[in-house]
This record gives structure tokens, C-alpha cells and sequence, in this order.
């Protein structure tokens, strides 16, 4: 068996992700065009990548990786509350805890740790920051709804 190229995506946002999912931002945005305000927990941060970073970030791995594992995605670190921002003022900070990802309120890509390399070995650098990724994945669903 050959070697496999192994690469752990970081949330990724942007025109096609299934908002029927329980994901933060596409509750945010289901909340958002039904008109309801956006329930956040404080003190959660992340980092959102769009999909054409996303996708360009994989397709190098793909091609010029050295099978060791590469995180892929956007360290663009943002909180969830300024991420709900990005999709509507009406936001509510919700005094329930909810469900973090992995167990942590800090969960971004270390894209330039020694294990992953992924800044260095590629020289890639994300178009889109969180905030952008953010706005133009509500912009699309706006635009289908």
C-alpha cells in the first residue's frame, strides 16, 4: 500500500455547506433568514476558512506533500460573537453553555507548527479572512433563499 496524505480541515464555510447542519454558522445563518435573533455563547473562539482556500490548501497536499499531517484551514482566530456580528446585529448572549468543538473554547489551526509545516512547505497564505469567508457564505444563502 502506498503512503497517504493525511489533512484535518478546519471549519470551513462558503456557498454549498449544508445548512441543515448544527454547526455554528449555519444555525447563525438559518436564524438569520427566518428573522430570529442569533443565540451565542461568549468566550468561544474560532477560525473559519472559506471553501476555495480550503480547497486550494488541499490540492497542494495532494500534490507536493511530504505524507506527514497537515491541518488545513484559516488561523484567522475570530469569537463567535463577532461572527454572529457578521450575519446580523440582532444577536443574544445565551447565559446556557453550549457543546464546544473538541472540548475547547480555542479551536484553530496550527498551520505553522513543525509537525504540519504548512505555511513554509507551501507558501499559501488564505484569501478570505473569517470574517470575509463569513459574509460571503450569508451573501450566497440570502441570494438562494
Amino acid at each position: 500500500i502506498g503512503q497517504v496524505q493525511i489533512i484535518c480541515p478546519y471549519a470551513t464555510v462558503g456557498p454549498g455547506m449544508g445548512l441543515d447542519r448544527s454547526f455554528a454558522i449555519s444555525t447563525f445563518i438559518r436564524q438569520a433568514l427566518a428573522g430570529e435573533p442569533l443565540s451565542v455563547a461568549p468566550g468561544i473562539t474560532r477560525s473559519f476558512c472559506h471553501i476555495t482556500d480550503m480547497i486550494v490548501q488541499m490540492l497542494h497536499v495532494l500534490v507536493a506533500g511530504d505524507y506527514l499531517p497537515y491541518d488545513a484551514g484559516s488561523d484567522d482566530a475570530i469569537t463567535m460573537e463577532e461572527a454572529a456580528r457578521v450575519i446580523s446585529p440582532n444577536v443574544i448572549l445565551a447565559d446556557q453553555e453550549f457543546q464546544s468543538n473538541a472540548n475547547c473554547d480555542y479551536y484553530v489551526p496550527n498551520l505553522g507548527r513543525m509537525i504540519n509545516r504548512f505555511r513554509s512547505t507551501f507558501a499559501l497564505s488564505v484569501d478570505y479572512s473569517s470574517v470575509a469567508a463569513i459574509k460571503d457564505t450569508y451573501e450566497y444563502y440570502k441570494e438562494v433563499k
